[in-house]
């Protein structure tokens, strides 16, 4: 063979695969090219460019969760605003975790908030910027992406706030939202390719062909993952731990890769009102049954039910030697202890709880440790470590974190958001820039100080309970050992709150809003705040124009668009109203609640085939919800389709047997069809649910009528005058059926 043909087979090779390799690159980025060009997909990165009263700036992606959730179950980021320039001499500080971090059931009132006031107070004249980047539901793996996405925007200081949702959320040791805690490469990579849109393509194109199934109406919370149990030693959870590790292990090494300064705290949790969501007997001794466990644990609850502290402890400590692991036997014994006055002993019980719940929704002591570790091996003093539970314990009379500080099982009130915000604030403040501490004044504010500061008034509070009261009447709370003794506590609160708001005098809260608003004029939060106690107090123009403020701070978020329309409908000015809730739907299109309004907007402005389209979508949405298939039946009734309609109704009442409203509506329908039998016993069911209902009432008695029942088509006037004495329609026909009986009136 000669030198020439050798070059020319060397060519060749090198040729193929050449070929072999870039002709398929070629087509990839075409393929990637043309899906842009199209407007496929959807950006991944958590800011987004937008704007603020007519000023650029960075807003939260309402798609950032996208990678994270299976379709149907995506969270959305709360509400964000970032500076696109940074004010000289300013610092920014970000607060990196879940929901938390995030303030929930109130972002406004979130450790980050109240940390945002302590250090404006303190350094008056300095420019701080703190900002939450927090989403409900999600973990490290998200995490991770946020962190490298903070650090493109030049935070000087973050705060991790990280650790409840290791085991639940995505990719965590639960499959409820996706695989069980796959290795970290693998979610890696998957995240990486959707960063393309030929990834999020092909994800999509999986997604549908193994569709996972998802809750009827969507997101449920907690409730979705209630029938899920999760045992100590699971080998789920040990990969999570793993996962969580090397995440936080990550998201460190980039935020000093860009010269930020981390305080790491894992999440405290309510340890001593938070009885565990589910126990299983786990490894139990040699020997030992199931039948001995429950024998122990009656035996416990009797004495503990009789008063006999002592009796019941040593109940409840037989069973926790047959059952280390189960996390019932853990909780009671710990609660008995506590009555006994051994503190230590009862707190690594409440420990041992928590640790063995089989559904974790609290970072357990294993977090705590790995965050511990995770933070002392960086050897660095740019890194530090902060013990929220301690902080919180040391709010407890017993050395105990509970409902002092915690709403439920987690999420803070307003004074453990401060007693947090206040221990970061001493952490950070020598990180501070020397500018900026050089101008510091007095003590920190107090808890009441930074409260009014925020707004945070007796009608944000009821508020907040009312919204917590309907949360833990779902599962997995309703499970929850003393659930109806916690129900109790909550209305104790609300009781006492409301009569304190009896005496308050609104004027003095309209001037806290208004102070407030005066030193923060841009802050969005202030103006749902003062909206919400607004609406409380009948003040509906005014709220209105507070959820206007919002729109201009956020234009683009749908929640100031929905709020605004919804009360210009109450106030019946219906055209102002559709603007908004379009505005709102355009924004959010999965937004059942703005659908089903606009819907009803449309149809009191007579436009039935539009206001149709409008409750599909939302039962599109909302397949479960009732209100839907209800709205959709009385468009129907508008456009005389009632057969159809008929059909909407009886929709209605499978989705909900207890709905009055479609009940009657369907009623009517039966009666207007000549189908009065049925009819009647329609309106009955109705009066059997709401004696009240006057036109059930009335519909009642003329259906008795068409029946030849005069006697008790009288008796149902009779009541419905008693009812509505100044009725003329209840008179004119009770006097028709008494003449007809041979009565006078």
């Amino acid at each position: 063979m000669t030198a020439s043909t050798k070059v020319r087979g060397w060519k060749l090779w090198l040729g193929r695969l050449a070929l072999s390799v870039l002709v398929p690159g070629l087509l990839v980025g075409l393929a990637e090219l043309g899906l842009r060009w199209s407007g496929y997909g959807w950006p991944t990165s958590y800011f987004v460019p937008g704007e603020s009263e007519g000023r650029p700036c960075w807003v939260e992606n309402d798609r950032f969760a996208w990678r994270f959730f299976p379709r149907g179950l995506e969270r959305h980021p709360p509400p964000t605003l970032l500076r696109a320039e940074r004010p000289p001499g300013s610092c920014r500080i970000f607060v990196l975790g879940e929901s938390a971090a995030m303030g929930d059931p109130r972002p406004a009132y979130s450790m980050g908030r109240y940390l945002q006031v302590l250090l404006e107070e303190r350094y008056p004249g300095r420019q701080f910027e703190v900002v939450t980047v927090a989403m409900t539901a999600i973990n490290s793996h998200a995490l991770l992406p946020m962190a490298r996405d903070c650090a493109r925007h030049g935070g000087d200081i973050w705060i991790l706030y990280i650790g409840n949702n290791e085991m639940v959320g995505p990719f965590g040791a639960l499959d409820v939202l996706g695989p069980a805690a796959p290795p970290w490469p693998w979610v890696r990579a998957r995240l990486a390719a959707q960063e393309w849109r030929l990834g999020q393509a092909l994800q999509d194109t999986l997604d549908r062909w193994r569709r996972r199934p998802v809750p009827p109406g969507g997101w449920a919370g907690m409730e979705m993952f209630s029938a899920q149990r999760l045992p100590p030693g699971d080998p789920r959870r040990e990969r999570a731990y793993r996962n969580f590790e090397r995440n936080l292990r990550d998201i460190l090494k980039v935020g000093l890769q860009h010269g930020v300064r981390i305080l790491v705290s894992p999440a405290a949790v309510n340890l001593k009102d938070c009885p565990p969501f589910a126990s299983v007997p786990g490894r139990m001794r040699s020997g030992a049954t199931t039948e001995t466990l429950e024998i122990w644990l009656a035996r416990g609850a009797e004495a503990e039910r009789g008063g006999q502290w002592a009796a019941a402890a040593e109940a409840y400590g037989a069973a926790v030697a047959l059952a280390p692991e189960h996390a019932g036997a853990q909780y009671r014994l710990a609660r008995v202890l506590l009555r006994l006055g051994r503190r230590e002993d009862a707190h690594r019980a409440f420990q041992a709880a928590c640790d063995s719940d089989a559904l974790p929704f609290r970072a357990d002591s294993r977090i705590q440790t790995l965050t511990r570790q995770v933070v002392e091996q960086m050897h660095t003093e740019r890194v530090r470590w902060l013990d929220a539970a301690a902080v919180l314990a040391a709010r407890s009379g017993d050395g105990i974190p509970g409902r002092e500080s915690f709403f439920e099982h987690v999420h803070l009130n307003p004074e453990g958001n401060y007693a947090l915000a206040r221990a970061f604030a001493e952490q950070l403040e020598d990180w501070l820039p020397q500018a900026a501490t050089a101008s510091a004044q007095g003590e920190w504010l107090s808890e009441s100080g930074c409260a009014d500061r925020l707004a945070l008034t007796d009608w944000n509070r009821i508020s907040i309970y009312e919204d917590l009261r309907r949360r833990l009447r779902q599962p997995p709370f309703t499970a929850q050992a003393d659930h109806e003794a916690e129900l109790r506590w909550i209305d104790s609160q609300l009781e006492a709150l409301r009569a304190r708001r009896a005496h308050a005098q609104i004027e003095q809260a309209r001037r806290v809003y208004a102070a407030a608003l005066e030193r923060r004029p841009g802050d969005h939060r202030l103006y749902e705040n003062q909206a919400e106690f607004l609406e409380a107090v009948g003040d509906l123009e005014a709220a209105v124009g507070a959820w206007a403020a919002v729109t201009r701070i956020l234009p683009h978020h749908h929640l100031g668009w929905f709020q605004q329309g919804r009360l210009l409908a109450r106030l019946g000015r219906l055209e102002e109203a559709e603007q908004a809730l379009k505005a709102a739907v355009t924004r959010r299109p999965e937004l059942s609640e703005g659908w089903l309004e606009l819907g009803q907007v449309l149809l009191r402005r007579q436009r039935a085939e539009a206001a149709l389209e409008c409750f599909a979508r939302a039962h599109e949405w909302l397949p479960q919800d009732w209100r839907a298939p209800f709205q959709m039946g009385r468009a129907l009734q508008q456009l005389n389709r009632r057969a159809e309609a008929i059909e909407l109704f009886r929709l209605a009442l499978r989705l909900n047997s207890e709905a009055v409203e479609p009940r009657f509506q369907l009623a009517q329908e039966l009666a207007f069809a000549g189908r009065t039998p049925e009819a009647r016993e329609m309106f009955e069911e109705v009066l059997r649910r709401d004696p009240s209902h006057l036109l059930a009432r009335i519909n009642l008695g003329v259906a008795l009528v068409q029946l030849g029942q005069l006697e008790a088509a009288a008796e149902q006037f009779r009541r419905a005058q008693a009812q509505a004495p100044q009725n003329p329609l209840v008179s004119n026909y009770l006097a028709q059926v008494e003449s007809r009986l041979g009565r006078r009136p």
